[in-house]
């Protein structure tokens, strides 16, 4: 069996830490679907980021406590407006850097369970400085 790629998010209450990442609790069914882009040889002006459909993120300590502080998570009310830097580590080997962005809190009343419906995009900037930080671990 394949291991599963790993999601890791910068700790948002330290951004200056080069150490300050989390690895985010994932679903063991639930991959993580990209839509990659390249960039337009005809026109190098113009760059295509990569980005992720949207993916369900379960709840648990460290995931609540991330979304919680990065987010302002309060219930379903959060500030969608945030974006976190993160990166995506495939069998050892870095694969995608990029921010997450929360979509959508979901609350199951019955069982009180809860998922963050987030967003994965290349962004070339923190891309950028990103590869910089983790080239200092």
């Amino acid at each position: 069996m394949r291991p599963l790629p790993q999601l890791f998010v910068r700790r948002y209450d330290d951004i200056n830490d080069p150490y300050a990442w989390i690895l985010l609790d994932l679903y063991d069914t639930d991959p993580i679907k990209m839509n990659l882009r390249a960039q337009d040889v005809m026109d190098p002006t113009i760059t295509a980021a990569s980005y992720s459909q949207t993916f369900r993120i379960p709840h648990s300590s460290a995931n609540g406590k991330f979304f919680k502080q990065a987010f302002n998570v309060n219930q379903t009310l959060f500030d969608p407006a945030v974006k976190v830097q993160a990166y995506i580590n495939n069998q050892g080997q870095l694969w995608m850097m990029g921010v997450i962005q929360l979509m959508n809190v979901y609350r199951e009343d019955a069982t009180s369970k809860i998922e963050y419906e987030t967003l994965l995009k290349e962004d070339e900037v923190n891309a950028r400085t990103l590869k910089t930080c983790l080239q200092k671990l």
